[in-house]
């Protein structure tokens, strides 16, 4: 019932603005209550036979009271009356202090009341003011009144007093009570409104949690799929150069990602030289085309080492005038997969080689080796066979050719004996510091004879205390090569010099076989040293190779740590030089 009631007065008091503002309902209230005051004043008068002036008062209350209620009531823009109210109510409440018995009767509660409502409702800047104007009023007007400086028109009985204040004390109890109550509910409603908005901000704070959560634990296993992967994120501002990475590429490289700092000026400055022209030719065709690229190349760590790295890149965002600003892109570490397909390439090479080596084996048994044989059978057969019918010049003539052919089969079988150790890995490598002259001078001794048969000088120019570090087994073998060699390829009259020098660059001994001989041409010389070349040519006389030799020789040599070439000019003569460390660069370098 009291709900009812309450509920029919705030519409009947506050009209269509019942839902409206907490200050608007306040001031209606107020200004409501100014008019029903003025309304009981004049019936109170009227009844009870009131002096004219106060009566005067309550008309002029009553119609500047109903022009402020219907203002606030219906205005949407009430604010602005707010201050004119204040003026006039203040003026109305002090001419009733005058014709309504002062601090006597109580028209000091109602100036309370509207002092709290005003204050409410008015601007901020005016609530001091206001504050102020009410304290002096009520101070001025008591004064007035206690010191007759002013008379105050007082009630005409005692009957009449208290049904005056007993009257206003009942309205303005229930106008406190019933703004009171307007200012709990709006509070109560604002809070509820305001607990229904925490609750729906708090519920999406929680689905944004949720989502960060989501975005959280997605990145995590993209960032744990990256690092399986092997692979970081970039992304390359095209105008500025600047350069975005995830932490895995500065991880990738070496640097910590608290540090690492990179651009794209950074980035080409520290791509392999020979992959650095291809990289920017991609590049630039992803900038043109705007379709993925995918690039191979080397990029140097922190180490100073070459990582291999392959990057694709994708233009993302281009300018009103179609210019590319952006790319986004992966890097990802193929390093692995580059040494395994560097493996299986020298796997292939082997492969390749071996098959040669193979092929050129069945070569020389075939042939090289098939036709001395064969050569030194056909000879037994007619000595055997017509024996009586050669004269002793031409049986000593087929045994020199016996001969020779059994020099070149037994020279084949020692170079095929030694190349198949060297093959398997059956030769001892004992190196030890001597003199290399006299490994030198036992080759020429050992080849003085086929040297003479062709009247060819075999002059050793090393000198006799030139010291090497090396196997002499070893170089007793590359040095009978090379000097056969020399000797074979040598026209009759010629030379063949041994010398050696010293290189400062190579800290090494340099050993030199020079001949005076046919010299070789310049297509044959890349593939003198390689198993699969048929370079071997004819000698001067007629004699035959099969190239093993070289190849025996370049083994031999890298298995020291040193290098064998070869200077050739045609129709005047070759000269290998082969190097060697001395003691302390050999000690140094293993």
């Amino acid at each position: 019932m009291s709900f009812a009631i309450n509920s029919y007065l705030r519409k009947l008091i506050l009209g269509n603005k019942y839902e409206d503002s907490l200050s608007r309902k306040i001031h209606v209230s107020m200004t409501f209550l100014l008019v029903l005051i003025m309304i009981m004043g004049f019936v109170s008068n009227v009844t009870i036979g009131m002096n004219y002036m106060s009566n005067i008062s309550i008309l002029l209350g009553f119609v500047t009271s109903v022009y402020f209620y219907y203002h606030a009531r219906n205005n949407e823009n009430f604010q602005k009356t707010v201050p004119a109210f204040f003026v006039v109510s203040l003026a109305l409440l002090c001419f009733a202090w005058y014709s309504n018995a002062g601090y006597d009767g109580n028209i000091q509660y109602l100036m309370i009341i509207c002092f709290s409502a005003t204050y409410l409702v008015i601007q901020q800047s005016y609530r001091k003011f206001v504050f102020w104007s009410y304290l002096i009023a009520i101070i001025m007007l008591s004064i007035g009144q206690f010191t007759n400086i002013f008379p105050v028109i007082g009630y005409d009985s005692i009957n009449q007093r208290f049904f005056d204040i007993l009257l206003g004390v009942i309205i303005y109890l229930y106008f406190m009570y019933f703004l009171m109550d307007i200012i709990i509910t709006s509070y109560t409603n604002e809070n509820n409104l305001l607990h229904n908005a925490n609750a729906a901000l708090q519920a999406r704070n929680n689905e944004v949690s949720r989502s960060h959560d989501e975005i959280r634990l997605t990145n995590d296993r993209l960032t744990l799929a990256m690092q399986s992967a092997h692979q970081a994120w970039y992304e390359l501002n095209i105008i500025t150069g600047e350069v975005y990475v995830s932490k895995e590429y500065p991880l990738m490289l070496g640097y910590s990602p608290d540090t690492f700092t990179t651009n794209m000026q950074n980035w080409i400055d520290n791509i392999h030289p020979e992959d650095k022209d291809s990289l920017m030719q991609k590049f630039s065709l992803a900038l043109s085309t705007g379709k993925t690229q995918i690039m191979e190349y080397r990029r140097k760590t922190q180490q100073g080492e070459w990582l291999w790295l392959q990057s694709n890149g994708k233009v993302v965002e281009y300018n009103a005038e179609g210019k590319p600003l952006r790319i986004i892109g992966v890097h990802t570490n193929i390093q692995a997969r580059k040494v395994a397909e560097l493996a299986l390439m020298e796997r292939e090479k082997k492969l390749i080689a071996a098959n040669a080596t193979k092929d050129k084996l069945f070569s020389i048994i075939g042939h090289d080796l098939r036709n001395p044989l064969g050569s030194l059978r056909d000879m037994t057969k007619i000595l055997s066979h017509d024996y009586p019918s050669f004269d002793d010049s031409e049986r000593k003539e087929l045994l020199v050719t016996m001969h020779e052919s059994t020099e070149q089969v037994y020279e084949l079988l020692d170079n095929l004996l030694d190349w198949s150790r060297s093959q398997r890995g059956a030769i001892q490598f004992l190196p030890l510091e001597f003199a290399i002259y006299s490994v030198a001078n036992n080759c020429c001794n050992l080849l003085q004879l086929s040297a003479t048969k062709k009247q060819i000088e075999i002059i050793n120019d090393i000198p006799p205390n030139q010291v090497v570090f090396a196997d002499p087994s070893l170089i007793h073998t590359v040095l009978r090569n090379l000097v056969t060699n020399a000797i074979k390829f040598t026209y009759s009259g010629g030379k063949v010099r041994l010398f050696s020098s010293f290189s400062p660059n190579d800290n090494a001994v340099i050993i030199a076989v020079q001949d005076t001989g046919t010299g070789i041409p310049h297509d044959k010389l890349s593939h003198l040293f390689t198993i699969h070349s048929n370079a071997s040519l004819p000698g001067t006389a007629g004699e035959q190779g099969t190239g093993l030799g070289l190849v025996l020789c370049r083994e031999f040599i890298e298995k020291h740590g040193g290098k064998i070439w070869v200077e050739s000019v045609v129709g005047k003569g070759s000269t290998f030089y082969f190097s060697l460390p001395n003691t302390q660069s050999y000690l140094h370098n293993n």
